[in-house]
């Protein structure tokens, strides 16, 4: 059975990851994401490659992980279902989010907003841009977390469902306070204060602002946070 061939497999890696066997875990993981593509249930293999990619997160070998990654990114477009793709998605994201390999994480993170931008589900969407986001702020690469994140935000405000897009706003922000470069922070924040705004539902309206207002409150430079 497909399902629990790639979950011995992840048990395996996992192994080979906390005793730094490296090699061993990365044979492992090739072995499971081609075991998780065979499953058939959907969400079953939605959770299985969120669960490969996370592990592979935890390799620290970024030019390991980026072509299994690309993969598990590739099967995770066939997915027909909204949720359980953006499931998988989220857990591709996140997992180069652990990568702090920037230009990789840069290349793939810009296909995993391409292949967001198609889920026409707003609230799944959402989840994805959300990922995505978060997954920029922990580069440690403000310039290039600048640009991803404009393309992210630029998405984010296309989503017509108030309380969706207050989510991806908040994920938005979040990932400038992380990115300790107070002048890019202040203004990308800018402009999603600018979107934060115009969002007529007074709940989801808030959460965005109280995102936006603790970005700035973490910058370390009073000035930027007193203008915004």
């Amino acid at each position: 059975d497909p399902i629990y061939t790639t979950e011995a497999l992840h048990r395996s890696a996992n192994v080979a990851i906390a005793l730094n066997q490296l090699e061993q875990a990365k044979q492992r993981l090739v072995q499971a994401l081609s075991s998780a593509e065979k499953i058939q249930d959907d969400n079953d293999r939605s959770d299985a490659l969120h669960e490969v990619a996370t592990a592979y997160g935890k390799l620290n070998a970024p030019a390991i992980a980026q072509s299994v990654l690309a993969k598990a990114l590739s099967s995770a477009e066939k997915i027909p279902d909204d949720y359980t793709r953006s499931s998988a998605l989220s857990g591709i994201a996140a997992a180069y989010g652990e990568l702090k390999a920037p230009t990789i994480a840069q290349s793939v993170l810009a296909k995993a907003l391409s292949s967001a931008e198609k889920i026409p589900g707003d609230s799944a969407r959402s989840s994805v841009l959300h990922a995505i986001a978060t997954a920029y702020g922990k580069q440690n690469a403000p310039t290039i977390a600048q640009s991803g994140l404009a393309k992210v935000l630029s998405s984010a405000e296309k989503i017509p469902d108030d309380h969706a897009r207050s989510d991806a706003l908040s994920g938005i922000a979040t990932a400038y306070g992380k990115l300790n470069e107070p002048a890019i922070a202040q203004s990308g924040l800018a402009k999603v204060l600018s979107s934060a705004e115009k969002i007529p539902a007074d709940y989801a309206r808030s959460r965005a602002l109280r995102a936006i207002a603790t970005a700035y409150g973490k910058q370390n430079a009073p000035t930027i946070a007193q203008s915004g």
